[in-house]
């Protein structure tokens, strides 16, 4: 960013404005609204692809893969949505420290709550099976809850109560749980009411996820790759080895005579189990800075749920040659904000940008346009401030004006690297200023698209070991430094 000239001018700052209530005492806040989240879960039925975004199942239109298109967004659950098991016109969602839940989804536009179960631990993982939901609820084990009635889940047994269970999957009269540290454990559900323990199985991993296929399980293991399980007879499994991954193996999915791996930053993984004891490596595909949580399989194609980056399609009709045709990127993960109007500018990482949310209806904010950061920067935190029909966004690796005026198209200009990573920002006027690291930077924005720098005061002049702005408040009248 250039130095200002001498003969550099700056509008005055304008009066401070009082925040609405703060004079009465406490204000009583609740949440009213949701959107963008880590995209962790992800299941697929028709033409639609069900989403766990944050707090909220999104359905997305996929009957064009390359344009999936979001048609419906449930409201926030009040935890994070971590699995999905569809059963007709129902899905059953696992969200976290705020227990299960049922919604119809019969209706796409339009996802909606029927039911929901409070589960003691912390949902990870579910299954649907029979007329029950068997909910692997981390700390608190394996739950069976009864949702014939599904406004009525009730709980009716729980097993292995004492292991922390990540994943779960039901194949005949076995349920087989994913139990991180303690690996595979193995329940017989003939009964659901009354589960019976009837299996223990250490895995050298840590195990996340589970898939079954015939008389075969096979563990996501973690840094243990995908661990080869014989079933046919549970007393006890009988371990065929293991096939590593080049990343993390999250979650396994059964498509066919294959199986498909979430292998975190690795991306995906693709074997063939025609030999099912045996399975050999196909290829994989890989996605920049991602993080592959869990997937679901349709016919050729893979529908990945990306932690950093929403969602992959990838048509695997040749593995060797597996190739993402569509995808879909929520915001993922808010680092800086700020509000003018009725809209809300959000910074994130370097795959999220800038995001436009339209807050016209506080309930249902949604994402109306989007400006895209460097994608050769690294991971950065953002510090946002909105003005006079511009944003200035100031990340760990450059600052940007961005126009807002078409809040559907917004555009901006890239300034240079700042001196020092800004940790917060004010503007007021055609002043604004930035508190880093080092001191702060007093700059010119008024002509927002030419800013230059005024002035720097450097607190860390001749002292090695820091100090630094991190805040500053109502520019043009009296500054707080800490």
């Amino acid at each position: 960013m250039p130095a200002c000239s001498s003969s550099a001018a700056v509008t005055a700052a304008l009066p401070a404005t009082p925040v609405p209530g703060l004079a009465g005492g406490p204000v009583s806040l609740s949440v009213v609204g949701q959107t963008g989240g880590a995209t962790q879960a992800v299941a697929v039925q028709g033409s639609y692809a069900y989403v766990g975004v944050g707090m909220q199942l999104v359905v997305l239109d996929v009957s064009n893969p390359s344009a999936p298109r979001p048609v419906g967004v449930s409201d926030p659950l009040g935890g994070d949505v971590l699995d999905i098991a569809i059963n007709g016109s129902l899905a059953y969602l696992a969200a976290g420290g705020a227990g299960l839940f049922v919604m119809d989804i019969s209706n796409p536009a339009a996802p909606g709550i029927v039911g929901a179960y409070q589960a003691p631990g912390f949902a990870e993982g579910v299954a649907v099976a029979n007329g029950y939901a068997y909910v692997a609820d981390g700390p608190a084990g394996l739950r069976v809850v009864y949702v014939t009635n599904p406004a009525k889940p009730v709980e009716v047994a729980a097993a292995f109560q004492l292991n922390y269970v990540f994943g779960v999957t039901v194949a005949g009269t076995q349920a087989y749980l994913a139990a991180a540290g303690a690996g595979l454990l193995v329940a017989d559900v003939s009964n659901p009411a009354s589960p019976v323990e009837i299996a223990r199985m250490n895995t050298p991993g840590f195990a996340y996820g589970i898939a079954a296929s015939g008389q075969t399980v096979y563990v996501a293991d973690g840094w243990g790759g995908i661990r080869v399980v014989d079933v046919s007879d549970p007393f006890p499994p009988a371990d065929r080895g293991a096939v590593p991954t080049p990343g993390w193996a999250m979650s396994a999915a059964v498509g066919g005579s294959q199986l498909y791996i979430a292998d975190a930053g690795a991306g995906i993984r693709m074997m063939d189990i025609s030999n099912a004891t045996t399975p050999r490596d196909l290829g994989g595909l890989q996605f920049p800075r991602g993080h592959a949580q869990r997937l679901a399989v349709s016919g050729s194609r893979v529908y990945v749920a990306d932690r950093n980056a929403g969602v992959h399609i990838v048509d695997a009709t040749t593995p060797a040659q597996a190739v993402q045709v569509g995808s879909y990127s929520p915001l993922g993960f808010a680092a800086g904000v700020a509000v003018a109007g009725n809209y809300a500018y959000v910074g994130g990482h370097v795959s999220d940008g800038m995001r436009v949310i339209d807050l016209s209806s506080p309930s249902h904010p949604h994402e109306v346009g989007a400006f895209p950061f460097d994608p050769a920067a690294p991971l950065v935190g953002t510090v946002v401030t909105a003005a006079n029909g511009f944003v200035q966004v100031s990340t760990d690796h450059t600052d940007y004006t961005v126009d807002v005026s078409d809040p559907a198209h917004p555009k901006g200009t890239e300034h240079g690297y700042p001196f020092g990573t800004t940790r917060n920002q004010v503007v007021q006027g055609g002043l604004m200023i930035q508190a880093n690291e080092w001191g702060l930077h007093l700059i010119n924005i008024s002509d927002p698209l030419s800013p230059c720098e005024l002035n720097f005061m450097n607190f860390r002049a001749g002292d090695s070991l820091g100090g630094g702005a991190n805040d500053y408040g109502n520019p043009g009248r009296r500054g707080f430094v800490r």
